[in-house]
């Protein structure tokens, strides 16, 4: 039988996190610039939404200034961001997280049992 040790196995989770934090920053910087560099003009060719300039300036976050959630509005009834985009970036995240963080945090949770069980008996 193969001896593999600890860090052999968790190699592939490490590179599938890093992955996942790549394709989470890929897909935030499309969000992030898909309202173009004219805003007024991406919202009415691109989109075919009227641009409300007056809507924009009495709502600062949603004139694509906010860094999260994404979001860039022509008009109060249209956004520029789609709507998968935010929740897919918090998924994503939290997958890589996960992958990561959630190997040692279950040890260390099963040693610490561990360690209650032995100082109860």
């Amino acid at each position: 039988m193969k001896d593999t040790s600890r860090h052999q196995q968790e190699f592939p989770r490490i590179l599938v996190s890093f992955t996942l934090m790549i394709v989470a920053a890929v897909v935030y910087f499309f969000g992030l610039f898909s309202g173009g560099l004219e805003v007024d003009e991406t919202c009415n060719i691109r989109h075919g939404e009227r641009f409300d300039l007056e809507y924009r300036l009495a709502h600062p976050e949603h004139a694509g200034h906010a860094l999260f959630p994404l979001s860039d509005r022509c008009n109060a009834d249209y956004d520029m961001i789609p709507f998968w985009m935010n929740p897919l970036l918090v998924g994503l995240v939290v997958l890589a997280v996960w992958l990561v963080a959630g190997d040692p945090l279950r040890r260390m949770t099963a040693d610490a049992v561990r360690w209650i069980r032995t100082r109860q008996s």
